[in-house]
């Protein structure tokens, strides 16, 4: 587990010195870099670790096989770090009636959040 460090300028060396022996790796950073990195990892995390179990229960509620998303959950995961825009899907190729069939079909308690999802994404690449 990386460590981002803060260090008052008294204790840099002792800290450093602390992490190296526990061989942690660490990077130096601002107090609202920190904040940052953790607003990130919320996202790249937390909020993609829902979207992901919304979309598997509302696979599950039609008893489809939810091992059928392996291949996806694993590529788009793999996919995250390389810096190119490999964003897919209907949101992103504007493609509005694929939009408005999902968007029939869904449930109440998914609509919005495909709503929002949907009109950030479009708006990012269909400017």
């Amino acid at each position: 587990m990386p460590f981002l460090c803060e260090f008052k300028e008294n204790n840099q060396k002792l800290g450093e010195e602390f992490l190296i022996k526990i061989a942690a790796s660490f990077t130096h950073c601002a107090e609202k870099d920190r904040f940052i990195a953790h607003a990130s990892a919320v996202f790249v995390n937390n909020f993609s670790y829902y979207l992901a179990k919304q979309g598997l229960a509302l696979a599950k509620s039609r008893n489809l096989p939810l091992e059928i998303f392996k291949p996806l959950i694993e590529h788009s995961y793999a996919n995250l770090l390389i810096e190119k825009d490999l964003q897919t899907g209907p949101a992103r190729r504007n493609d509005l009636e694929t939009i408005a069939k999902h968007q029939a079909l869904l449930p109440l308690e998914y609509k919005e959040l495909y709503e929002v999802l949907t009109k950030h994404i479009t708006a990012t690449f269909n400017p």
